[in-house]
C-alpha cells in the first residue's frame, strides 16, 4: 500500500444569525485562561499546520510551521509559535491552505504565499516556496485555498482557479494546471457566485440564485452529485430545492448552512465528519444533529465545526488530538458536542489539518488540538531545547518514516528492563495494540524477563534477556520479518535466538550462530540480496559480522575489524567512490573501526574515540564545517573525541569524552537543541551538565543524563518529544 502524505486543510466561511437553539450539553465551563493581548480578532483560517487571521483593526497575523513560506513572514525560519504581522496594510480576508496562504486587502488585491510547486499561488510561476506576499491579478471579492489549489470570487462575481487540476479541482474543463488564474467553465452554472470553497482535491460554490455547485474528485461523494466520479467542470450538488447561504471544505468533505439556518454535510464520513450519528460517507448532503439551527460553520481534515444560533460552539467528527476542543474522551464523535472551554459564546470557527481555532463574543481567539505552533500560545510547537520526559532510564532510541510523509516514534528502556514508547502510531509503532498517536510513554508489553537493547525506525525491533527476538509497527515492506506484509500494533516474535538488531526501511540482526540476517525494503540489494522484491522474513547475508547498522538503503557490518557496506551508494555511504552499489560487501576505504554508527544515507566508524564519516551532507550532518550537495565517499574525521555519536536522516548529536553532549546538521524543527532553527555544519554545545548517551531521529532527538533522567527535543507533531505537549484539548488563547 502506498503511503499517503499528511496534511489537508479546511476553509471556512461565516455569515448571519439563523432561528432555533441547539440543546447544550450539561456540564461546567472550564476556567478561562488569560485574555489575549493586542485588539481583538475579526476573522481566522486554519491550514494543515498554521494559522491567519484579521484582527478588528484590519492588520493580519499568521503563526505556525512555515517551510514553505506559508506564513509570509518574509523569514525562512520553519516555525513562529505567535502571532507575526503579515505586511503593513489593511486586509479584509485570509485563507490558509495545506502550506500556501491568500488573503485580500482592502483595495481588493489578492496576493499569495508560501509553496508554489503546483502553481497555487497564482503568480504565473511553478517556482520555489515564496515567503512574502507576491500579488495575483485582478480584483477580488473572496479567496479559499486548498491542498494544492486556489479558487476565489473576483469583484464580477465570476470564479477563477488555480494550481493542481489533476481530477478536475480548477473546473476549467481539462485535467491540465495553471499557475495563473483560470476561469471556471460556466456552460450550465451560474455565472455569478456568492461563496467558493477549496477542498483537499475538490471544489465547491454557492451560485447567486443559492444553488449549490461542485467540481473535482469524488472518491468519497465530495462532490454531493451521488454519481462518485472525477468532474472537470461544475455539476449540481445536492437537491434542486435547497437553497445555501454558507459552505464550508477540508479533506474529502463539505458542509454547507441553508437559507432556513439548518446545516447538511457530504462527502467522507469515516470519522463522524458528517455529523450525522454515522461513521459512513455519503455521496448526497445528509442533516448535521437533530433538528438545530446554525450561525457560522468550518471543515477540517477530518471534523467540523459550527457556531450554533445560541451562540455555542460545537464539533463533531475526528478527535485524537483533541481539535474538537471538548472534553468527551472519544476518539472521535459523529454528531455535534459542545465545546467547553475558552468561552460560552462564539461569533467565527475555523478547522485545519487537526487543529481548530474560534472567536469568542468578545472578539477573543481561542485555538485547541495539534500543537506545531499553529495555537498561538507562547511555548507551543517543536521543542528547540532538551525537555525532560519520564523518570529514569538507561537506553533511548529514535526513528521514524524517512520519507518525511508521516512522524517519528521513540522507545525507552528504564532500570528494570522495562519498554515504554510513544509517538507516531499510525502504523502500531508504539506497540500499545493501537493506532493512536501517543505523547507521553506508554509501558509495553514485551518479551520475558525484561529487554536487553532496542531499535526504532518505522518499525520497533526489541531483543529481551532470553536472547529472542520481538518486532512490530509498519510492515508493508517487510521491516518487521513475521512473513507477512501487515502492520503490527503489538509486538510479535521472531524465529531465533539473536544478539543484536538494527531498524530503519529493512532490519538486519545478528543471530547467535550463523550469518548475519536481513530482510524488509530492498530495491538497492540492502538486504543483501540482488535489488528487487522485499525480504518479508529473516534472510541469510552468506557473511558474518561483530556489529551491524542500516541506513535509508544500505547497511554496514564490521568484520575483522574492517567496515563493510553494502546496499545504495548513490551519496557515497559505501565509501567507493561513485561505484556503484548492490548486495555484495565493500570495504569502506580508510575506515577501519571497533564501532560503527549508520544512519540515512551516512556511515561512521571508529577506532577508540576519533571517529570519520561519509555519505549525504546536504545538510552539514558529517559535522566537517561543509555543506554540500551529491555524494561523499570519501571518510572524513569528525572533529573532537567522542564516547558515543548517532547519525539520523539530516543532523547527528554525540557525546563527547568527557560528558558533553554536541549535535549538528538540519533544525528544521530544532532538533539541534540549540533553542533556535539555524542549521549548523560543525558540533555545537547542547545545554549543559553532562550526558551518557544520545538517539537521533529523522526530526528529533533524545539523550540521557549522568544521571540517568531522560531529555527530548525537536518535532513535536506526533507526540515524538513524549512530555505530553503536542496538542490540546481545551481552547488555550492566542497570544
Amino acid at each position: 500500500m502506498m503511503r499517503l502524505r499528511v496534511g489537508v486543510i479546511a476553509v471556512s466561511v461565516t455569515a448571519a444569525a439563523c432561528l432555533s437553539e441547539p440543546p447544550r450539553p450539561s456540564g461546567q465551563l472550564d476556567a478561562p485562561g488569560p485574555p489575549p493581548t493586542g485588539p481583538g480578532w475579526a476573522s481566522i483560517t486554519a491550514g494543515s499546520l498554521h494559522s491567519c487571521g484579521v484582527r478588528v483593526d484590519g492588520t493580519l497575523w499568521c503563526w505556525g510551521r512555515n517551510d514553505s513560506g506559508q506564513l509570509g513572514t518574509s523569514s525562512d525560519d520553519s516555525e513562529d509559535d505567535v502571532p507575526v504581522q503579515i505586511g503593513s496594510g489593511t486586509w479584509s480576508a485570509v485563507s490558509a491552505g495545506g502550506i500556501h496562504t491568500c488573503a485580500i486587502d482592502t483595495d481588493q488585491q489578492l496576493w499569495c504565499w508560501g509553496d508554489d510547486g503546483l502553481g497555487e499561488l497564482g503568480i504565473g510561476s511553478n517556482t520555489a516556496p515564496t515567503f512574502q506576499p507576491a500579488q495575483v491579478d485582478g480584483t477580488w471579492l473572496a479567496v479559499s485555498s486548498g491542498q494544492y489549489h486556489t479558487c476565489g470570487i473576483k469583484t464580477d462575481a465570476s470564479i477563477w482557479c488555480w494550481g493542481d487540476n489533476s481530477v478536475g479541482e480548477l473546473g476549467d474543463g481539462s485535467d491540465a494546471g495553471s499557475n495563473v488564474p483560470t476561469a471556471i467553465v460556466e456552460t450550465t452554472a451560474p455565472t455569478e457566485w456568492h461563496a467558493v470553497a477549496a477542498g483537499d482535491d475538490f471544489t465547491c460554490a454557492i451560485g447567486a440564485d443559492q444553488s449549490m455547485w461542485c467540481w473535482g474528485t469524488d472518491v468519497y461523494g465530495s462532490l454531493g452529485d451521488s454519481a462518485g466520479t472525477i468532474v472537470f467542470a461544475p455539476v449540481p450538488s445536492g437537491s434542486a430545492a435547497d437553497r445555501w447561504d454558507q459552505l464550508a471544505a477540508g479533506g474529502e468533505t463539505a458542509c454547507g448552512v441553508l437559507l432556513d439556518g439548518s446545516m447538511k454535510c457530504w462527502g467522507e464520513g469515516t470519522s463522524g465528519q458528517l455529523g450525522n450519528d454515522t461513521t459512513a460517507s455519503s455521496n448526497i448532503p445528509v442533516v448535521v444533529g437533530h433538528g438545530e439551527t446554525w450561525k457560522s460553520l468550518a471543515v477540517g481534515f477530518d471534523f467540523a465545526c459550527g457556531v450554533g444560533s445560541n451562540d455555542g460552539l460545537y464539533c463533531w467528527g475526528a478527535n485524537a488530538m483533541g481539535q474538537l476542543g471538548a472534553t468527551t474522551p472519544e476518539m472521535f464523535e459523529s454528531s455535534p458536542v459542545m465545546v467547553q472551554s475558552g468561552s460560552d459564546a462564539w461569533l467565527a470557527v475555523a478547522g485545519g489539518g487537526a487543529h481548530t481555532c474560534a472567536i469568542d463574543s468578545t472578539s477573543a481567539l481561542w485555538c485547541a488540538g495539534l500543537d506545531g505552533g499553529q495555537l498561538g500560545s507562547a511555548g507551543g510547537g517543536s521543542r528547540t531545547t532538551p525537555v525532560q520526559v519520564g523518570g529514569t532510564v538507561i537506553q533511548i532510541a529514535v526513528g521514524g518514516d524517512i520519507t518525511g510523509g508521516y512522524g517519528e516514534s521513540a522507545c525507552s528502556l528504564d532500570d528494570q528492563k522495562a519498554v515504554s514508547c510513544w509517538g507516531f502510531n499510525g502504523f502500531g509503532a508504539v506497540g500499545d495494540g493501537t493506532t493512536v498517536d501517543r505523547d507521553m510513554p506508554t509501558s509495553i508489553m514485551v518479551g520475558s524477563g525484561g529487554i536487553e537493547s532496542i531499535a526504532v525506525s518505522d518499525h520497533v525491533c526489541a531483543i529481551d534477556v532470553t536472547q529472542s527476538l520481538y518486532c512490530w509497527g509498519y510492515n508493508e515492506e517487510g521491516g518487521v520479518g513475521d512473513s507477512t506484509m501487515t502492520d503490527r500494533a503489538s509486538p510479535v516474535n521472531i524465529t531465533g535466538l539473536w544478539s543484536s538488531v538494527a531498524t530503519s526501511r529493512h532490519t538486519c540482526a545478528i543471530p547467535l550462530a550463523g550469518d548475519t540476517e536481513c530482510w524488509g525494503y530492498n530495491p538497492a540489494g540492502e538486504t543483501g540480496q540482488p535489488a528487487g522484491p522485499n525480504d518479508v522474513s529473516p534472510t541469510d547475508t552468506s557473511h558474518s559480522y561483530t556489529s551491524i547498522g542500516v541506513g535509508d538503503a544500505h547497511s554496514c557490518g564490521i568484520a575483522g575489524g574492517q567496515v563493510l557496506c553494502w546496499g545504495d551508494s548513490t551519496f557515497g555511504e559505501l565509501g567507493t567512490n561513485g561505484l556503484s552499489g548492490g548486495p555484495n560487501p565493500v570495504s569502506v576505504a580508510g575506515l577501519s573501526a571497533d564501532t560503527l554508527v549508520v544512519g540515512g544515507a551516512d556511515t561512521c566508524s571508529a577506532m577508540g574515540t576519533t571517529f570519520s564519516c561519509c555519505g549525504k551532507n546536504d545538510h552539514g550532518q558529517l559535522g566537517n564545517q561543509t555543506a554540500t550537495l551529491g555524494a561523499t565517499p570519501a571518510p572524513s574525521q569528525l572533529p573532537g573525541t567522542w564516547n558515543q555519536i548517532s547519525i539520523g536522516e539530516n543532523h547527528a548529536c554525540g557525546v563527547m569524552v568527557g560528558g558533553t553532549l554536541a549535535c549538528w546538521g538540519a533544525n528544521n524543527f530544532g532538533q539541534l537543541g540549540l533553542g533556535s532553527f539555524v542549521e549548523y555544519h560543525e558540533p555545537q554545545p547542547v545545554g549543559s551538565g553532562s550526558w551518557t548517551s544520545v538517539a537521533v531521529g529523522v526530526d528529533d532527538t533524545c539523550a540521557i543524563s549522568s544521571e540517568g533522567q531522560l531529555y527530548c527535543w525537536g518535532r513535536n507533531l506526533e507526540g515524538e518529544v513524549g512530555d505530553g505537549s503536542a496538542w490540546r484539548s481545551t481552547f488555550l488563547p492566542v497570544q
